[in-house]
């Protein structure tokens, strides 16, 4: 399954996104999901147990382009349970890729397609 994530609109305390269920053909399936959230409560998605993280500069190309990038590997909340979540430098924001590993297979991904 697919979905599509857009920012729909922004101010300076929030921002509302809009996402879509993709059918096989890539068009929308019904109706857009909109969800509002603080840029706080945003910003704090992105904070880590500092015990079980580790950072990396890296290389990553996504069919939204090549960026330089942080990735931040995240071990746990359980045994054999792997969160990466890779920054681009020059893109503040949501992470251009994430995925959860659960015992070595990757078991959820998230790649950003477009950046525009």
């Amino acid at each position: 399954m697919f979905t599509r994530t857009r920012v729909a609109a922004a101010s300076g305390t929030h921002a509302t996104f809009e996402t879509h269920v993709l059918g096989s053909d890539g068009q929308p399936v019904g109706e857009p999901e909109r969800s509002t959230s603080t840029w706080i409560e945003l910003m704090e998605h992105a904070t880590f147990p500092v015990d079980r993280t580790t950072i990396e500069d890296i290389s990553l190309r996504t069919p939204a382009g090549t960026f330089d990038a942080w990735l931040y590997t995240v071990e746990g909340p359980k045994p054999g349970i792997v969160t990466r979540f890779y920054f681009a430098k020059e893109h503040p924001g949501a992470p251009v890729q994430y995925e959860q590993i659960v015992d070595r297979k990757v078991v959820f991904k998230v790649v950003m397609i477009s950046a525009s």
